[in-house]
Order: C-alpha cells, then structure tokens, then sequence
C-alpha cells in the first residue's frame, strides 16, 4: 500500500507532512511517485487565503473520481482547516475518508485503525497543546536540508488570522530535544537548518525554565560543523536586540531577514492587532541594518485589509522604500470565516482596487531588488546549490538570493554543498555566474 502527502502552505505545513510520512511509513506504507497512484492521501492544507482553501476542494473532486478507479483509496484531511472550522467542516468533505486536526497527528493510527468503512473519524478535541506532536520524528524531504520546528501555535491574534485558531496556543519545544536534533543534523552532512515557529521571537516565553530565542539560536549556531541556521517567522514586536547583535557577529547565521510588516500605516496596525507601531518597525529596521553586514530584508504585506485608504497604501510604499525590501510576500486582503476581522469588520475596498495596490507594490520591490541584485555583479558569494536547472546549478545564497551557476565544473556532485560563484548577470528575481577559481 502507498501514500502521498499534498503539503499547502508555509514551511511548517512541509515540517507537519515530514512527520506524517515518517507515521504512514511506520503503518506499513511506501511513498507514492504521484497521488493518482497511491492508496491513502494525504491533505495537509492551509486556511490563510480563500485560495488554498479552494485548491483542497477542488483536490477532493478530484479524489471523489480516483476512488471510482481504487476503492481501496482513503483521503485523509489535517492542516489549519480543520482545526480553524472544527466539526462543520467535516459536512463540507463528504469524500473525505478521516479528518484530522494537526496537533493529533500522533493519533493518525488509533484513527484509521478506528474507523469504519465508509465513515469518516470524528476528528479530536485538543483542548490543550501536548508534547506528542514534537515526539514524532519526520522522515526530512531532503538530505541537506531541513525544517525544525521549535513552537507550535501563536498568542498574537492577528484580527486577519486563523492560526491561533487552528493550532491553538503558544507552545515551545523543549532545547534539549530541538539542540540534540540539529545535531544529529550536522553530523549526518545536513547544510541548513530552518527553526519554524509561528513567532520564533517569543520562543520560551510560556516557559521561565526555558532558553530564550536568542539563546537557543546561538547554542545551534555553536555545534561543530560547517552550516547555516536560518529562522522563520518572526514578529516585530519581540524582535530583540540580542537576535540582532547575534546575527551581526555570528558566522553560521546568515545576514538574512524576514519580519513581516504588514501595513505601514498606525491605523491598519491597530485593526490588526499588530502589537506595535511603524516607528517601532524602523528603528528595529535602522538596527538590522546598522548591526548585519549586508543584510537582505523581505517581510509580509497584507493588500487591501479593510479600511485601507489610498493614504495608508502610501505609507506602506513609504515604510517599503525606506527599508528597501529585497522581497516581498504580499497576500490580497480576504475575509476567513472565524477571524475577528470576518466578523467584526467590514471588507471595503474593492477587489480591483486591492489588484492594482498590490501590483503597484510588487513594482516597487522588483525596480529595488533588481537596482539591489546589480549592485552585486562582480562579487563572490557563497551558495547552496539545490538542483540542476537547465544545465545551470541552482540555489541560494546566503542572503536568500536565487542564484544560478554555469560554467566549467558544474556538476550534480556540487548539489547539497556549498560552493563559491562570481556574479557575472543579475536581474529582479536572482543571480547567475560561474563558480569561482
């Protein structure tokens, strides 16, 4: 029997499936080269935009007919939806064989093994976090690199967001396991580590015994091996100036960050719920750029949240070019049933007002990232190539840029190790060159 895992969503919807697998592999399965030929499918799903939503409804039509073809096929359901509509939600995936919330993944066997033909499994309660989430080892997708999750949940209630909704409240993994992991990493050849969080910046806050962000960052950074350690998410709120000073000093730490913004107006950040000011966010910015040398910058903007006048969308192109954003990942403003912000405001901007703001801004950060991206032709960087594109190694620098390397010596051996690239061209989405001598 074989399973397939369609992950949607952010970096840690890809860490959850890890964990799935290494499950569905312990219940005997083998993984499936594609869904249309597995017997039990898995849909990790995402809650945060109506897209991906749709995206799994439309997966399921698709299921319904692959069951005509394998009556042996079950559908599993797990990810922020379910956890984000509870129990109306299993009316709405009739096809669905089980369904999931993404704490009990641990539970997945009891679940099957459960159910009866043709029913699905009454997903369960989680009235509070456990550890058995963080008990399950995952099988990683890749050989050189891998997610860590460190939290699971969020306390900040974003008016706009469902995921304190949908995986409940703030809960930190404890160091040890999470050091003895990354370890375990770096003495199996593993290149980058990515800590996942929700907010990463409040790690141990629910827990006086516990290291704080910082502090565990650095105790990753210090184990022997050649490394990255990346991060993600944080919020601006708990940016500290020990991560900051941290990251300027610390080799293993790349000069990359992420901190979403959201708005640059004061206005759209109290209907949000942001927790903190614009003048905060640029002086946090005026830090990072003063303290790591050569530090990329991306963030989170959200387009169109209700309210918005053309006035606020000003000042968020303002924020965007006094920060000088390399990247951005912006999102469309639309209302998710369960939030404060479905129910409690009204969405007032028109939809293709919201298209043009956004394009407007995506305009904005590819004329900086391509002036940025220019600057750095004739340059050395250090990459980690990923997979081979078109005859080019591909990957990532330390920043997070695209780069793309051709030339003599380039070779599949060089994938999952870092190499040296002289930046011969560049462009608004990346880099390319030849490998130094």
């Amino acid at each position: 029997m074989t399973y397939f895992i369609l992950s949607m969503g952010c970096q840690m919807n890809t860490s959850d499936s890890e964990r799935i697998a290494t499950i569905l592999e312990n219940m005997g399965y083998t993984k499936s080269a594609s869904e249309n030929e597995a017997d039990f499918i898995v849909l990790n799903t995402c809650s945060v935009r109506e897209s991906a939503e749709n995206r799994m409804y439309g997966k399921m039509r698709m299921y319904r007919e692959f069951k005509k073809q394998n009556p042996h096929l079950k559908v599993l359901i797990t990810g922020c939806i379910p956890g984000s509509q509870g129990e109306a939600f299993r009316k709405k995936v009739p096809d669905a064989d089980f369904v999931v919330n993404i704490q009990n993944i641990s539970k997945i066997p009891e679940i099957v093994g459960l159910a009866k033909s043709n029913t699905i499994a009454t997903p369960l309660t989680l009235k509070e976090q456990n550890d058995e989430y963080f008990n399950v080892p995952p099988t990683y997708n890749s050989r050189f690199r891998a997610y860590v999750p460190i939290s699971i949940g969020c306390n900040k209630f974003c008016t706009y967001c469902i995921v304190p909704k949908a995986r409940g409240r703030e809960k930190s993994r404890n160091s040890n396991n999470i050091i003895a992991e990354c370890e375990l990493l770096v003495q199996n050849g593993y290149k980058e580590l990515t800590l996942l969080g929700q907010n990463v910046n409040s790690y141990g806050n629910d827990n006086n015994e516990e290291l704080s962000f910082p502090e565990l960052l650095e105790r990753i950074a210090d184990i022997p091996g050649e490394f990255w350690v990346r991060y993600t998410s944080s919020h601006p709120h708990d940016m500290s100036d020990a991560l900051i000073e941290l990251m300027g000093r610390h080799p293993k730490i790349p000069p990359y960050v992420h901190l979403p913004v959201q708005s640059g107006s004061d206005a759209v950040l109290k209907r949000m719920n942001r927790h903190y000011t614009i003048a905060h966010y640029l002086e946090r910015m005026r830090k990072v750029r003063a303290t790591i040398s050569n530090a990329m910058i991306s963030t989170d903007i959200v387009v169109g949240f209700c309210g918005e006048t053309e006035a606020d969308f000003q000042k968020t192109l303002d924020v965007c070019r006094e920060v000088e954003y390399d990247m951005i990942y912006s999102g469309i403003y639309s209302p998710r049933k369960g939030t404060y912000a479905a129910e409690h405001y009204k969405d007032d901007v028109p939809h293709e007002e919201k298209k043009r703001r956004d394009r407007t801004l995506n305009e904005l950060i590819g004329n900086i990232s391509n002036q940025h991206n220019k600057k750095m032709i004739g340059k050395e960087v250090t990459v980690l190539p990923e997979k081979i594109h078109k005859g080019m190694l591909q990957g990532k620098t330390d920043t997070f840029k695209t780069m793309q390397i051709g030339g003599e010596g380039v070779s599949d051996n060089l994938i999952g190790s870092f190499v040296r690239a002289r930046v011969t061209d560049a462009d608004t989405w990346g880099m390319s060159g030849v490998l130094a001598v």
